[in-house]
């Protein structure tokens, strides 16, 4: 057995062989004479068979690796590896006419590739940058950004509103939304405006913690002074031991801080005739409220009524509404007006709804 290199022809050169009367095979292999032996070996795709012998085989294509595409220009790289990021087809677009020939398609191969290869990793290079040119413009339009507009309570704000498009988008920002800039480029390219803006959350943090403690100890104040003026003995123990039940402290406030408009009446429950093609026994209904509705003169002067009384709340407010009450099946309805009391007391709504009447 001789030494042999073995390469891939295209279509056309094999029909070019066969008009020429030459072996016109898809794979043609040559013996390579003891001359060009050194050559052959040289080729990256020689392997020495187990009784001694130099075979190469030229691919019909050569693979490369994104990882290889990134790397610098003239950076070696492997002719022989297989992938799927990228491919150049190096089939023999002539017949060579002897081994010499061959050899040296195979290093044209070699150094066509390798320029091809290079070419892309330049093109590589002039993309990212133009990518880091436009990720450095962004970090430094962010970081321009006053610290309260890139800074929220839930973190570092890097996002704009989805419904914005405005490209030169100059406002507050959210932890979500249409992401502007990537946190880790921030860190990369602006860390002091990064530090300055981890350093504003955890001020707003701060502040935010101290005002729940503050809400705490003001709905704290305000059940203690309840339970002291108007509570039972059980019910100040058990609140000290922090087993008073909710509805327990909200029916005292009721009571107590509702008093003024303890003589109003409650509203009724508003009853709906169903019509006779109301075939349900109990079918969903839709309760709609508009606010400031046509009164009457007994409705305005209870209306009247009701606000006088609200004035001696503190934190009361009253809303007359007009109320309808329909039926999802058969339509039928039934309506109302009412005042709509409300009192924000030690981080609660405390709510009544009364009847316009005297």
């Amino acid at each position: 057995m001789s030494h042999t290199i073995t390469v891939h022809l295209t279509d056309a050169a094999q029909r070019a062989a066969l008009l020429d009367g030459q072996p016109a095979q898809a794979e043609q292999t040559y013996e390579v004479p003891q001359d060009l032996l050194s050559r052959l070996l040289e080729l990256p795709w020689t392997l020495i068979s187990d009784d001694g012998h130099a075979q190469c085989t030229v691919p019909p294509m050569i693979w490369f690796s994104e990882s290889t595409v990134k790397e610098p220009p003239g950076t070696a790289w492997n002719l022989k590896a297989h992938g799927c990021f990228g491919r150049f087809d190096v089939k023999a677009t002539a017949r060579p006419v002897d081994a010499a020939a061959a050899i040296d398609y195979a290093r044209h191969v070699i150094a066509h590739s390798t320029a091809s290869l290079d070419e892309k990793r330049r093109t590589h290079q002039a993309e990212q940058a133009d990518h880091e040119r436009r990720t450095r413009a962004k970090v430094e339009a962010w970081a321009s950004l006053p610290v309260e507009w890139r800074a929220t309570r839930g973190g570092v704000a890097f996002c704009k509103p989805h419904n914005n498009e405005d490209s030169a988008y100059r406002g507050q920002l959210s932890t979500s939304g249409y992401r502007i800039v990537d946190r880790a480029d921030v860190g990369r390219l602006a860390p002091d405006a990064l530090a300055e803006a981890e350093a504003e959350v955890g001020r707003l943090r701060g502040l935010h913690q101290a005002e729940l403690a503050r809400r705490v100890g003001v709905t704290r104040e305000a059940e203690r002074r309840l339970l002291a003026e108007h509570g039972t003995e059980s019910q100040r123990e058990r609140w000290e031991a922090g087993c008073l039940p909710e509805d327990e402290i909200r029916a005292l406030a009721h009571a107590v801080i509702l008093a003024p408009i303890e003589s109003f009446t409650p509203r009724d429950r508003l009853e709906i005739d169903h019509g006779h093609d109301c075939y349900r026994d109990d079918p969903e209904t839709t309760l709609e409220r508009q606010d400031d509705p046509d009164l009457s003169d007994l409705q305005w002067k209870a209306a009247k009524a009701i606000r006088a009384a609200v004035e001696r709340i503190q934190n009361g407010s009253v809303k007359i509404q007009g109320i309808t009450l329909s039926c999802d099946e058969c339509e039928a309805s039934t309506s109302d007006v009412i005042a709509r009391v409300t009192v924000e007391w030690a981080g609660r709504t405390l709510s009544r709804e009364l009847a316009l009447v005297l």
